[in-house]
């Protein structure tokens, strides 16, 4: 099982490798998928992403994807993860994650500063809560490039159906699981 902290460490040490030079989304995009799939690699997952190394193919679903089968049977879904640069196309792609049966959906995005990072996490945690199909224990963690600090904030967040709302966890992730 992966913990949110092993994925905030990647995108952490990603971020410190891209703030000189200043990367292209494009190729933030990449190394997150690259490493990110190193990692799943390491924890023995079938990892789907396309312009990524070290995978087993190319997108599955999402942008990138850890699996486990038995045989040719699925068998789990770990990880699936949508990244977006773009502001309106975020939401979109976070929607494609509420729809996912995994143990954890990472959404990456970007925003100018702590202010509209916070309101859109804000935003995404809303979202969950509204679906009608969250269960409990969905678990979300939210990366977010804030581009005035240049650095990411994370936040995990935990769907609880009993209070129709989860709890956070934000940066550092050391205890969460």
């Amino acid at each position: 099982m992966i913990h949110a902290k092993d994925i905030v460490g990647v995108i952490d040490s990603i971020a410190f490798d891209g703030k000189e030079p200043i990367w292209s989304d494009a190729e933030w995009t990449k190394q997150i998928k690259t490493r990110l799939c190193r990692l799943g690699k390491n924890f023995r997952y079938w990892v789907y992403a396309s312009t990524a190394e070290n995978t087993d193919g190319g997108e599955w679903l999402y942008d990138l994807t850890w699996l486990n089968y038995s045989g040719n049977k699925l068998t789990d879904v770990e990880l699936v993860l949508e990244s977006e640069w773009s502001v309106k196309g975020v939401d979109e792609d976070f929607q494609k994650l509420m729809l996912a049966r995994a143990e954890l959906r990472v959404m990456i995005f970007q925003s100018k500063n702590m202010i509209s990072a916070s309101e859109k996490m804000q935003d995404l945690k809303s979202q969950v809560n509204k679906f009608t199909k969250s269960c409990e224990g969905d678990a979300y963690l939210f990366s977010c490039w804030v581009n005035d600090v240049r650095e990411f904030h994370h936040e995990q967040y935990i769907y609880s159906k009993h209070t129709n709302q989860g709890r956070s966890t934000q940066t550092p992730l050391q205890n969460v699981d």
